[in-house]
């Protein structure tokens, strides 16, 4: 789900900041994909600077969006991790006990 909502946003947003005029549209120019993040917006959009600054604000969507679900897969992590702390201290108290009898 988050990898279809996250790039749908971010595209509907930079659509619509083009189609405002806030953002400018690119300019024609071919890039190679291994552009970073920014760089590209601002290369992409013949040096202007809000094609840099939209790449951001795509950022910032993509965090919101990913965030509750990186805490929903978090949360089950910790879960699992304390039930593998319990299972080992259980198994270290029956040792002791085994070597005391």
């Amino acid at each position: 789900m988050v990898f279809i909502l996250a790039p749908l946003a971010a595209t509907t947003a930079t659509y619509l900041a083009m189609d405002f005029g806030w953002v400018a549209k690119p300019a024609g120019i071919a890039l190679p994909w291994t552009i970073p993040p920014i760089i590209g917006g601002y290369l992409a959009t013949g040096g202007k600077i809000s094609g840099a600054v939209m790449q951001l604000v795509n950022i910032g969507i993509s965090l919101m969006i990913y965030y509750p679900f990186f805490k929903m897969w978090d949360k089950q992590k910790m879960i699992e991790e304390n039930a593998a702390v319990e299972s080992v201290e259980v198994m270290q108290a029956e040792e002791k006990t085994a070597l005391k009898g």
